[in-house]
This record gives C-alpha cells, sequence and structure tokens, in this order.
C-alpha cells in the first residue's frame, strides 16, 4: 500500500468497526508478536514503549496494556514527555526491548529521533519513525529496528531504499484487517502493488508433459557479436535452463557455431530483422539485445524487430539502448501489440528516461518511478537491483526481493534475460514471468552458494531453483500480499 491507501484503509475501518475497536485488536497482535519473539513468556521482561500522538501511538498504548496483561514490565514514554526529555533516552538502562510507536505512514515531516542506549533492540509498529512508507527514505533520521510488526499490509517503503536497510525483519500481522475493504479499495481505482513470495512461484511455472511439443516453448535469441559472443551463450543457456523447449540463437559471433546440440545456432546478416520475423510466428517468444552492439544498423534492426513482433519479446542491454526515448520505444510496442518486457538496470532505464525527464536516483521513490516508465513506455519493464521491480503499463506492480549481491557480476543480467523469455514462450503474463523469473534467478544465485558465483554456476542451479513446482498455467492471484 502506499499512504494515500493506507488513508482510505483506515478510514473506512474505522466507518464500519469503530476506531477503539481496531485499535485493541492492533495492539493485542502486536503483544502475542512480541510475546512470541521472547519464546512464549513475557514475565519479567522489561519493555519501553515510545508513544506519538497519532494512531500509531494509540497501538502502541494499546499494545503495552496487552504486555502488561501478559506479565512484562512496561513503561510508556508519551510524546509530550519525550519532547521535554528533549529526546534524550540514553539514561534507560537494563530495557529488553524498545517499541517505536511514534509515527506511522502518515509522516509527512522530518523527523528527529530519540537517542536510545546502544545496543537496545528496537521493534516497530507498522513502520520506523522517521521512514517515508511510500519511498522507503528517512525523513531526516529514524531508529534501526531489529523488527518491524506490520499492520495488515506491507508499504511499499518496506521494499526499497532505506526501507529495506533499517526495518529488520519483517513480520506481518492482521493479513484480514482490511478484508472487508477489499470492493471499496477496487472502486477507486487504484493499482495493487505486491510483494513476490516463494508460496507465489509455486504452481506458477507449468511443467512439460508428454504432450507439449517443442516449438510450443520455443525461444528465439538475437545476441552477441564478435566482441561479445559470451552474453549470447548466456542468454540462450539462462532460457534453457528454466525449461523452455527450444532455444535458436541467431548471432553476429562466428565463434558460437559449434555450441552444444541442445541450441540451434544461425548467423544473422545485415538486414536480419525482416527474415527472423517471417521467422517469428514458430516460437513462444523472443529475447533480443544482449552483446549486440549499439551501432546505428543494429539499432535500426532493433527497433524494426520489435515493431514486427507477433510473439511476447523481451528487451535487454543493447537491445534497450536501441531506443533514445520512452517516447520512441513506446512507439515501437504499440506497433507490436504483443506483450514486451524490458529488464534495464539503473544506467539503462535512465537512459531511455533521460529524454522525457524522468530517472532513477539514490532518493527516488522506485516503485512510483518503475511505474510511470512501464506506463511511458507500454511495456512491463523490470528495473533490475535489490529490489528488483516490476511493472505493467496498467500500473500494476510486483516487488521482488529475493536479490542479493552474488548477483553483481558480468553476465548475470544475460541470464535473467533468457529466463524471463523461457517464461513467456510458456505462456505466463508478462508481469509473472518477470517476477518469477527474478526470483528463481535470484534463488539460483543463492543455491551455488559464496561470492564466487559465475554465470556457469548459475544456470546450473536453474534446475534446481524450480524443481518440483506443479502444473499450473496462471498465478493465483490472491497468493500474493496487497501492499
Amino acid at each position: 500500500m502506499n499512504s494515500n491507501q493506507v488513508t482510505i484503509f483506515d478510514n473506512e475501518l474505522v466507518k464500519t468497526h469503530g476506531v477503539d475497536a481496531v485499535i485493541n485488536r492492533v495492539g493485542f497482535s502486536v503483544a502475542r508478536r512480541i510475546e512470541n519473539r521472547f519464546g512464549g513468556s513475557l514475565y519479567g521482561r522489561r519493555i519501553v514503549v515510545l508513544a506519538g500522538p497519532g494512531n500509531n501511538g494509540k497501538d502502541g498504548i494499546a499494545a503495552a496494556k496487552h504486555l502488561v496483561g501478559l506479565g512484562a514490565k512496561v513503561r510508556v514514554f508519551e510524546f509530550a514527555e519525550l519532547i521535554e526529555r528533549n529526546l534524550d533516552l540514553g539514561d534507560l538502562r537494563e530495557v529488553d526491548l524498545v517499541v517505536d510507536a511514534i509515527f506511522g505512514s502518515g509522516l509527512s515531516r522530518d523527523f528527529d529521533p530519540p537517542r536510545l542506549p546502544t545496543g537496545v533492540p528496537v521493534l516497530a509498529i507498522d513502520i520506523l519513525s522517521g521512514l517515508d512508507s511510500d519511498s522507503g527514505l528517512r525523513r531526516g533520521g529514524s531508529l534501526v529496528a531489529l523488527e518491524t510488526v506490520v499492520i495488515g499490509a506491507l508499504k511499499s517503503g518496506h521494499l526499497q531504499n532505506d526501507g529495506m536497510r533499517i526495518s529488520g525483519e519483517i513480520s506481518l500481522v492482521l493479513r484480514d484487517l482490511y478484508g472487508g475493504s477489499k470492493e471499496f479499495f477496487k472502486s477507486q481505482n487504484e493499482p495493487e502493488c505486491h510483494l513476490f513470495e516463494e508460496a507465489d512461484l509455486k504452481g506458477l511455472i507449468p511443467v512439460a508433459g508428454h504432450e507439449g511439443h517443442k516449438w510450443k516453448r520455443a525461444v528465439m535469441v538475437v545476441a552477441g557479436s564478435d566482441s561479445m559472443a559470451g552474453s549470447a551463450t548466456m542468454v540462450a543457456s539462462g532460457a534453457f535452463a528454466a525449461g523452455c523447449g527450444m532455444v535458436v540463437l541467431h548471432t553476429e559471433a562466428k565463434s558460437l557455431q559449434q555450441l552444444p546440440s541442445q541450441y540451434v545456432v544461425r548467423s544473422i546478416e545485415r538486414m536480419w530483422a525482416p527474415p527472423l520475423l517471417d521467422q517469428l510466428p514458430r516460437f513462444g517468444a523472443a529475447v533480443i539485445g544482449p552483446g549486440l552492439g549499439d551501432s546505428l544498423q543494429i539499432s535500426n534492426m532493433v527497433r524494426r524487430f520489435v515493431a514486427g513482433a507477433d510473439r511476447p519479446v523481451v528487451i535487454d542491454a543493447d537491445g534497450i539502448k536501441a531506443f533514445t526515448s520512452a517516447s520512441q520505444l513506446k512507439a515501437s510496442v504499440e506497433a507490436n501489440r504483443r506483450p514486451v518486457v524490458i529488464t534495464p538496470h539503473v544506467g539503462e532505464f535512465n537512459y531511455i528516461g533521460k529524454h522525457d525527464g524522468f530517472k532513477v536516483a539514490e532518493d527516488s521513490d522506485l516503485v512510483a518511478a518503475v511505474r510511470t516508465m512501464a506506463r511511458a513506455t507500454s511495456a512491463t519493464v523490470m528495473l533490475k537491483g535489490s529490489p528488483t521491480i516490476v511493472a505493467d503499463p496498467a500500473g500494476r506492480v510486483v516487488v521482488v526481493t529475493e536479490g542479493n549481491s552474488l548477483l553483481a557480476f558480468a553476465g548475470s543480467g544475460d541470464v535473467l534475460s533468457g529466463i524471463v523469455g523461457s517464461f513467456l514462450s510458456m505462456g505466463l503474463d508478462p508481469v509473472d514471468a518477470a517476477a518469477a523469473a527474478a526470483f528463481v534467478h535470484a534463488r539460483a544465485a543463492r543455491l551455488s552458494g559464496g561470492f564466487s558465483t559465475s554465470p556457469d554456476g548459475l544456470i546450473r542451479e536453474v534446475p534446481r531453483a524450480i524443481e518440483g513446482l506443479s502444473q499450473k498455467w496462471h498465478l493465483d492471484q490472491s497468493a500474493y500480499r496487497i501492499i
């Protein structure tokens, strides 16, 4: 959820149930979560609650009452007392936990956090005070949490920028809290944002049966040159490892004509787009761009291919650089009328957006930026990073937080684009294909282990990362958590 959506939902909850009932339920759930954190017993535990002037503070006071009932020794500092102490709580000693309930998602100004004794663990209610619930950026300052107990639904700020680094362990309670307001939510025509989890992956990727024909899940790869032959190999290997039926690699790289038998390798000539478009209807999807080069001739061919494709297309690396603006990409995508997925890193994202006045910076709201790019290009956009954020032109967003530093090596992105192409060839929705690919890609990196992860090691683990998934051709949207 974003902060506007939280306000809408909270107002509806208060209308339906009354503010006291809602706050009491939140307080009880937070207290139970704290009890579980201490192994099921709070007797003798010393807990300090920092309660602000708004609803987040009321949640904290309600939690304090329930904590006392569960046997804890609780001291509450309300906002006025915090101000009187000049936010200095450094004299607190022998405290087992500090509960941050000063400000919630409605904070709209800079925040000066209280000073606590070194090493005291902090648990935040819903979101850390001082953290922007939309962008995930600190507003002035903030505490650093060991855990954040999120109420009802994750906020986009939990999943990006500072929010990922300082929120600690995320625990979601009262998942059904906003259940009665779903129809109201839909009536506001607000786009949804989801966190992609392992449960979403299971059952999403279809398992090829005996009746499946390799051409039904074939991927055309247009990649590589004599100076960047490895990129083509990584894309093709990623696609094949993710389960597509066949990979046909079209490349200028003469050194790739003797690849293993699972790949069909064909040379491309100067004017390669028209003949490849003639062949494309036999395929389930295409991946274009990695290692092609960025000459004017190549860029013209990429744009021509994308505009004429009648199958889903993944555009990566040099394919993205063929488009100098979001509006130029949009023209090709809308001529295509088939799904197009672009997979930029931050630099490529900014390259496309620079002429249209938007880019990603260190202080950007990434969810909003990717959603804007998707609408501006009419493509599904997957901004690679930690987190990876996927958005489609309708405004739907999926966030994948599984990524890690193990993926920061040359060739990693090429493997990922191949996995996306493979999943598209199986009939997955573009957002589902991109999000599932990002999750599998990150899981494969973890399975390969260590900091010496290489493209070959990553590719070997892709099948193991997705093994055991049952056959199902669409994602059950109810499995997502609305945020």
